[in-house]
Protein backbone atom coordinates (compact mmCIF):
# COMPACT_ATOMS: atom_id res chain seq x y z
CA UNK A 1 0.00 0.00 0.00
CA UNK A 2 2.70 1.91 0.77
CA UNK A 3 4.08 1.84 -3.12
CA UNK A 4 1.31 2.45 -4.37
CA UNK A 5 1.29 5.94 -2.57
CA UNK A 6 4.08 6.87 -3.88
CA UNK A 7 3.21 6.05 -7.11
CA UNK A 8 0.36 7.98 -7.14
CA UNK A 9 1.45 11.26 -5.50
CA UNK A 10 4.83 11.07 -7.84
CA UNK A 11 2.34 11.00 -11.10
CA UNK A 12 0.17 13.40 -9.26
CA UNK A 13 3.04 15.83 -8.94
CA UNK A 14 4.94 15.20 -11.99
CA UNK A 15 1.51 15.40 -14.54
CA UNK A 16 0.25 18.38 -13.23
CA UNK A 17 3.63 20.08 -13.43
CA UNK A 18 4.15 19.03 -16.91
CA UNK A 19 0.68 20.36 -17.78
CA UNK A 20 1.12 23.36 -16.18
CA UNK A 21 4.44 24.12 -18.15
CA UNK A 22 2.44 25.80 -21.29
CA UNK A 23 3.61 27.33 -24.02
CA UNK A 24 6.04 24.53 -24.87
CA UNK A 25 10.04 25.68 -24.50
CA UNK A 26 13.41 24.14 -24.40
CA UNK A 27 14.12 21.93 -21.46
CA UNK A 28 10.50 21.32 -20.81
CA UNK A 29 9.22 18.09 -19.97
CA UNK A 30 5.59 15.68 -20.35
CA UNK A 31 5.63 12.86 -18.35
CA UNK A 32 3.56 9.06 -19.60
CA UNK A 33 3.09 6.59 -17.01
CA UNK A 34 3.64 2.97 -17.86
CA UNK A 35 1.05 0.95 -16.06
CA UNK A 36 2.64 -1.97 -14.59
CA UNK A 37 0.27 -4.56 -17.12
CA UNK A 38 2.60 -3.53 -19.86
CA UNK A 39 5.96 -5.05 -19.84
CA UNK A 40 9.50 -3.45 -20.49
CA UNK A 41 11.28 -4.26 -24.09
CA UNK A 42 14.48 -6.26 -23.41
CA UNK A 43 16.96 -3.70 -23.12
CA UNK A 44 14.61 -1.06 -23.21
CA UNK A 45 17.47 2.23 -22.83
CA UNK A 46 17.71 4.59 -19.89
CA UNK A 47 17.52 7.30 -22.42
CA UNK A 48 16.56 7.45 -26.09
CA UNK A 49 17.02 10.87 -28.63
CA UNK A 50 14.52 10.91 -31.04
CA UNK A 51 15.82 11.06 -34.98
CA UNK A 52 14.42 12.35 -37.82
CA UNK A 53 12.78 8.78 -38.67
CA UNK A 54 10.87 7.65 -36.04
CA UNK A 55 7.63 7.16 -35.59
CA UNK A 56 5.76 7.48 -32.11
CA UNK A 57 5.56 3.62 -32.71
CA UNK A 58 9.17 3.03 -33.28
CA UNK A 59 9.99 5.24 -29.94
CA UNK A 60 7.51 3.31 -27.77
CA UNK A 61 8.77 -0.02 -28.85
CA UNK A 62 12.08 0.90 -27.61
CA UNK A 63 10.81 0.89 -24.36
CA UNK A 64 7.93 -1.37 -24.05
CA UNK A 65 6.96 -4.40 -25.37
CA UNK A 66 3.09 -3.69 -26.41
CA UNK A 67 2.98 0.02 -27.39
CA UNK A 68 -0.32 -0.13 -28.98
CA UNK A 69 -2.17 -1.24 -25.51
CA UNK A 70 0.02 1.86 -24.11
CA UNK A 71 -1.22 4.31 -26.42
CA UNK A 72 -4.93 2.68 -25.85
CA UNK A 73 -4.28 2.97 -21.60
CA UNK A 74 -3.45 6.65 -22.71
CA UNK A 75 -6.70 7.06 -24.45
CA UNK A 76 -6.49 10.63 -26.78
CA UNK A 77 -3.41 11.58 -25.28
CA UNK A 78 -0.36 11.58 -27.18
CA UNK A 79 3.09 12.22 -26.41
CA UNK A 80 3.96 15.82 -28.53
CA UNK A 81 8.15 15.35 -30.03
CA UNK A 82 10.37 17.15 -31.94
CA UNK A 83 13.87 15.47 -33.39
CA UNK A 84 16.46 16.06 -30.65
CA UNK A 85 14.00 15.37 -27.82
CA UNK A 86 15.62 13.32 -25.19
CA UNK A 87 12.67 10.11 -23.91
CA UNK A 88 13.16 8.97 -20.82
CA UNK A 89 12.55 5.66 -18.54
CA UNK A 90 11.55 7.17 -15.45
CA UNK A 91 11.77 5.01 -12.25
CA UNK A 92 10.82 4.45 -8.65
CA UNK A 93 12.45 1.60 -6.88
CA UNK A 94 13.79 0.26 -9.45
CA UNK A 95 10.80 -0.51 -11.01
CA UNK A 96 9.44 0.81 -14.54
CA UNK A 97 6.69 3.82 -13.96
CA UNK A 98 6.87 6.60 -16.98
CA UNK A 99 8.47 7.80 -19.89
CA UNK A 100 9.56 11.22 -19.99
CA UNK A 101 9.96 13.63 -23.11
CA UNK A 102 11.92 16.22 -22.91
CA UNK A 103 11.86 18.86 -25.13
CA UNK A 104 15.01 20.65 -27.02
CA UNK A 105 17.54 18.53 -25.65
CA UNK A 106 20.67 19.73 -26.96
CA UNK A 107 23.25 17.44 -27.35
CA UNK A 108 26.65 17.82 -27.03
CA UNK A 109 28.73 15.88 -28.53
CA UNK A 110 32.83 15.11 -27.81
CA UNK A 111 35.44 12.25 -29.15
CA UNK A 112 34.65 9.14 -27.52
CA UNK A 113 36.42 5.32 -28.42
CA UNK A 114 34.30 2.14 -28.01
CA UNK A 115 36.04 -1.09 -28.20
CA UNK A 116 33.78 -3.48 -29.88
CA UNK A 117 35.31 -7.18 -30.50
CA UNK A 118 35.19 -8.41 -34.09
CA UNK A 119 33.08 -11.19 -33.77
CA UNK A 120 30.41 -9.06 -32.68
CA UNK A 121 30.98 -6.30 -35.32
CA UNK A 122 27.62 -5.05 -37.45
CA UNK A 123 25.81 -7.68 -34.79
CA UNK A 124 23.33 -5.40 -34.52
CA UNK A 125 19.50 -7.03 -34.43
CA UNK A 126 16.61 -5.32 -35.22
CA UNK A 127 14.79 -6.31 -32.07
CA UNK A 128 11.56 -4.08 -32.98
CA UNK A 129 11.22 -6.71 -35.61
CA UNK A 130 12.17 -9.59 -33.94
CA UNK A 131 11.10 -9.84 -29.81
CA UNK A 132 7.65 -10.99 -30.41
CA UNK A 133 9.37 -14.38 -31.40
CA UNK A 134 11.74 -13.47 -28.49
CA UNK A 135 9.30 -13.10 -25.63
CA UNK A 136 6.18 -15.87 -27.06
CA UNK A 137 6.16 -19.13 -27.82
CA UNK A 138 5.83 -19.56 -31.76
CA UNK A 139 6.59 -23.47 -32.14
CA UNK A 140 4.88 -26.54 -30.02
CA UNK A 141 4.85 -30.04 -30.85
CA UNK A 142 1.76 -32.05 -30.74
CA UNK A 143 2.55 -33.60 -27.80
CA UNK A 144 2.90 -30.09 -26.19
CA UNK A 145 -0.68 -29.32 -27.74
CA UNK A 146 -2.20 -32.48 -26.77
CA UNK A 147 -0.89 -31.53 -22.83
CA UNK A 148 -1.60 -28.26 -22.90
CA UNK A 149 -4.35 -26.33 -20.72
CA UNK A 150 -7.27 -24.94 -22.90
CA UNK A 151 -10.42 -22.10 -22.57
CA UNK A 152 -14.19 -24.24 -22.36
CA UNK A 153 -15.78 -20.86 -21.96
CA UNK A 154 -16.28 -16.96 -20.69
CA UNK A 155 -17.90 -15.55 -17.59
CA UNK A 156 -20.58 -13.63 -20.54
CA UNK A 157 -20.49 -16.72 -22.95
CA UNK A 158 -19.20 -14.62 -25.49
CA UNK A 159 -17.62 -16.53 -28.38
CA UNK A 160 -15.15 -14.02 -29.23
CA UNK A 161 -13.09 -12.61 -26.25
CA UNK A 162 -11.12 -9.95 -25.72
CA UNK A 163 -8.97 -7.84 -23.24
CA UNK A 164 -10.66 -7.45 -19.72
CA UNK A 165 -12.59 -10.88 -20.02
CA UNK A 166 -13.07 -13.16 -17.41
CA UNK A 167 -12.25 -17.21 -19.25
CA UNK A 168 -12.52 -20.88 -17.72
CA UNK A 169 -9.90 -22.92 -18.35
CA UNK A 170 -9.64 -26.75 -17.86
CA UNK A 171 -5.86 -28.73 -17.77
CA UNK A 172 -3.92 -25.70 -14.95
CA UNK A 173 -4.76 -28.06 -11.98
CA UNK A 174 -1.24 -28.67 -11.65
CA UNK A 175 0.10 -25.40 -12.74
CA UNK A 176 2.40 -22.84 -10.58
CA UNK A 177 2.15 -20.58 -13.08
CA UNK A 178 -0.19 -17.33 -12.48
CA UNK A 179 0.88 -16.09 -15.93
CA UNK A 180 -0.07 -17.57 -19.69
CA UNK A 181 0.66 -16.53 -23.32
CA UNK A 182 -3.07 -17.76 -25.45
CA UNK A 183 -1.97 -19.72 -28.53
CA UNK A 184 -4.14 -21.06 -31.63
CA UNK A 185 -2.40 -24.04 -33.28
CA UNK A 186 -1.23 -22.65 -36.58
CA UNK A 187 0.84 -24.28 -39.93
CA UNK A 188 2.73 -27.53 -39.57
CA UNK A 189 6.24 -26.94 -40.59
CA UNK A 190 7.61 -30.06 -42.79
CA UNK A 191 10.39 -30.90 -44.08
CA UNK A 192 10.82 -30.12 -47.68
CA UNK A 193 12.27 -33.55 -48.76
CA UNK A 194 10.45 -35.85 -46.71
CA UNK A 195 7.28 -33.99 -45.83
CA UNK A 196 7.57 -35.48 -42.75
CA UNK A 197 6.34 -32.64 -39.89
CA UNK A 198 8.45 -31.29 -38.15
CA UNK A 199 6.57 -28.77 -35.67
CA UNK A 200 3.77 -27.11 -35.20
CA UNK A 201 3.19 -22.89 -35.40
CA UNK A 202 2.06 -21.07 -32.30
CA UNK A 203 -0.06 -18.47 -33.40
CA UNK A 204 0.27 -15.56 -30.50
CA UNK A 205 -3.56 -14.62 -29.23
CA UNK A 206 -2.69 -12.67 -26.07
CA UNK A 207 -2.70 -13.03 -22.35
CA UNK A 208 -4.07 -14.26 -19.27
CA UNK A 209 -3.54 -13.72 -15.69
CA UNK A 210 -4.59 -16.93 -13.26
CA UNK A 211 -7.15 -15.67 -10.82
CA UNK A 212 -8.43 -19.11 -9.13
CA UNK A 213 -7.40 -22.16 -9.31
CA UNK A 214 -9.17 -25.56 -10.21
CA UNK A 215 -11.68 -26.99 -12.95
CA UNK A 216 -12.12 -25.17 -14.43
CA UNK A 217 -9.91 -22.44 -13.29
CA UNK A 218 -10.87 -18.85 -13.45
CA UNK A 219 -8.61 -16.36 -15.60
CA UNK A 220 -8.95 -12.96 -16.59
CA UNK A 221 -7.62 -11.91 -20.45
CA UNK A 222 -4.91 -9.16 -19.91
CA UNK A 223 -3.93 -7.98 -23.80
CA UNK A 224 -5.45 -9.51 -26.39
CA UNK A 225 -3.48 -9.07 -29.65
CA UNK A 226 -6.52 -11.30 -31.75
CA UNK A 227 -9.87 -12.63 -31.41
CA UNK A 228 -10.09 -14.99 -28.83
CA UNK A 229 -11.88 -18.17 -29.00
CA UNK A 230 -13.26 -21.57 -26.89
CA UNK A 231 -10.54 -23.82 -27.36
CA UNK A 232 -7.48 -21.86 -28.07
CA UNK A 233 -4.64 -23.04 -25.75
CA UNK A 234 -2.66 -21.88 -22.67
CA UNK A 235 1.10 -22.15 -21.99
CA UNK A 236 3.30 -20.86 -19.32
CA UNK A 237 4.52 -16.98 -20.33
CA UNK A 238 8.04 -18.38 -18.96
CA UNK A 239 11.10 -16.04 -18.86
CA UNK A 240 10.67 -12.97 -21.31
CA UNK A 241 14.51 -12.13 -21.12
CA UNK A 242 16.65 -12.19 -23.84
CA UNK A 243 20.89 -11.56 -24.52
CA UNK A 244 21.30 -9.33 -27.34
CA UNK A 245 25.73 -10.00 -27.20
CA UNK A 246 25.14 -12.99 -29.26
CA UNK A 247 28.43 -14.70 -30.77
CA UNK A 248 28.77 -14.25 -34.17
CA UNK A 249 29.81 -17.89 -35.50
CA UNK A 250 28.64 -20.12 -38.70
CA UNK A 251 29.24 -24.01 -38.64
CA UNK A 252 31.47 -25.67 -40.13
CA UNK A 253 29.01 -28.35 -41.83
CA UNK A 254 25.43 -28.05 -43.22
CA UNK A 255 23.40 -30.39 -44.99
CA UNK A 256 20.25 -29.99 -46.42
CA UNK A 257 19.30 -27.12 -44.80
CA UNK A 258 16.35 -24.80 -46.16
CA UNK A 259 13.86 -21.93 -45.61
CA UNK A 260 10.91 -23.60 -45.57
CA UNK A 261 8.33 -20.95 -43.85
CA UNK A 262 8.13 -17.17 -43.84
CA UNK A 263 6.24 -15.91 -40.74
CA UNK A 264 2.88 -13.94 -41.07
CA UNK A 265 2.26 -14.97 -44.61
CA UNK A 266 3.95 -12.35 -46.56
CA UNK A 267 5.56 -14.23 -50.23
CA UNK A 268 8.38 -12.00 -50.57
CA UNK A 269 10.91 -12.55 -48.70
CA UNK A 270 13.99 -9.24 -47.46
CA UNK A 271 16.02 -7.60 -45.82
CA UNK A 272 14.50 -8.34 -41.72
CA UNK A 273 11.64 -10.79 -42.38
CA UNK A 274 11.74 -13.30 -40.09
CA UNK A 275 11.77 -16.96 -41.67
CA UNK A 276 11.82 -20.72 -40.01
CA UNK A 277 14.52 -23.17 -41.36
CA UNK A 278 14.21 -26.94 -40.80
CA UNK A 279 17.12 -27.62 -38.72
CA UNK A 280 17.40 -26.76 -34.68
CA UNK A 281 18.97 -27.99 -32.07
CA UNK A 282 19.10 -31.97 -33.12
CA UNK A 283 21.48 -30.89 -36.34
CA UNK A 284 23.67 -28.88 -34.24
CA UNK A 285 22.00 -25.54 -34.72
CA UNK A 286 23.14 -22.55 -32.49
CA UNK A 287 21.58 -19.03 -31.53
CA UNK A 288 24.02 -16.43 -33.61
CA UNK A 289 24.45 -18.83 -36.85
CA UNK A 290 25.58 -16.84 -39.75
CA UNK A 291 24.23 -18.45 -42.58
CA UNK A 292 23.89 -17.79 -46.41
CA UNK A 293 21.00 -18.01 -48.66
CA UNK A 294 21.05 -19.15 -52.05
CA UNK A 295 18.81 -18.91 -54.84
CA UNK A 296 17.76 -21.91 -56.68
CA UNK A 297 19.59 -21.61 -60.21
CA UNK A 298 17.59 -23.20 -62.41
CA UNK A 299 17.57 -25.23 -65.36
CA UNK A 300 18.49 -24.47 -69.17
CA UNK A 301 18.02 -26.67 -72.18
CA UNK A 302 21.75 -27.43 -73.92
CA UNK A 303 20.50 -26.49 -77.82
CA UNK A 304 24.12 -27.60 -78.82
CA UNK A 305 23.56 -31.23 -77.11
CA UNK A 306 19.87 -31.82 -78.28
CA UNK A 307 18.05 -29.61 -75.88
CA UNK A 308 19.73 -31.29 -72.75
CA UNK A 309 18.67 -30.27 -69.62
CA UNK A 310 21.89 -28.20 -67.80
CA UNK A 311 21.06 -27.49 -63.98
CA UNK A 312 22.60 -24.13 -63.11
CA UNK A 313 24.51 -23.29 -60.00
CA UNK A 314 22.91 -21.70 -56.92
CA UNK A 315 23.38 -17.41 -56.65
CA UNK A 316 23.96 -15.99 -53.77
CA UNK A 317 20.67 -14.19 -52.41
CA UNK A 318 21.58 -13.22 -48.91
CA UNK A 319 22.59 -13.87 -45.85
CA UNK A 320 20.29 -14.74 -42.09
CA UNK A 321 20.87 -15.06 -38.64
CA UNK A 322 19.46 -17.74 -36.53
CA UNK A 323 18.06 -16.13 -33.21
CA UNK A 324 16.11 -18.34 -31.92
CA UNK A 325 16.16 -22.48 -31.82
CA UNK A 326 13.84 -25.35 -31.55
CA UNK A 327 14.50 -29.31 -31.72
CA UNK A 328 13.51 -29.48 -35.83
CA UNK A 329 13.23 -25.76 -36.61
CA UNK A 330 14.96 -22.36 -36.22
CA UNK A 331 13.57 -18.79 -36.29
CA UNK A 332 16.04 -16.83 -38.09
CA UNK A 333 16.04 -12.66 -39.45
CA UNK A 334 17.14 -12.01 -43.11
CA UNK A 335 19.84 -9.37 -42.36
CA UNK A 336 20.75 -8.67 -45.95
CA UNK A 337 19.20 -9.77 -49.14
CA UNK A 338 20.62 -9.33 -52.14
CA UNK A 339 18.52 -11.34 -54.78
CA UNK A 340 14.46 -12.37 -54.31
CA UNK A 341 14.26 -14.96 -51.35
CA UNK A 342 12.23 -18.09 -51.62
CA UNK A 343 10.75 -20.30 -50.15
CA UNK A 344 12.53 -23.57 -50.39
CA UNK A 345 16.14 -21.21 -50.96
CA UNK A 346 19.10 -23.19 -49.89
CA UNK A 347 20.66 -22.25 -46.62
CA UNK A 348 24.43 -23.28 -46.11
CA UNK A 349 27.50 -21.86 -44.43
CA UNK A 350 29.04 -18.47 -45.71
Amino acid sequence: MKKVGIFLLFFSVIWNCSAAETPKSNGQSSVFPIPPSVRLAPRAPEVYVITAKDSLNDILSRFVLDNEKLLNLWGGTVPQYSVGDAVSLLRIDNQQQALQFKHGRTVKLSPNMRIIPAERANNLLPLEKIQQFLMRPRVVTEEELRKSAYIISSADKNLLLTSGMQIYARGLEESDEHSFVIIRPGQTYRDPVSNEPLAREAIYLGDAELKAEGDPSTLLISNAKREIQVGDRLFPLGERTFNQDIKLHSPKYLEGARIIAVVDGVTQIGQYQVVVINKGLDENIEVGHVLAVKRHGGTVEDKEQANEIVTLPNVNAGTLLVFKVFDRVSYAVILKATQAISVLDEVTPP
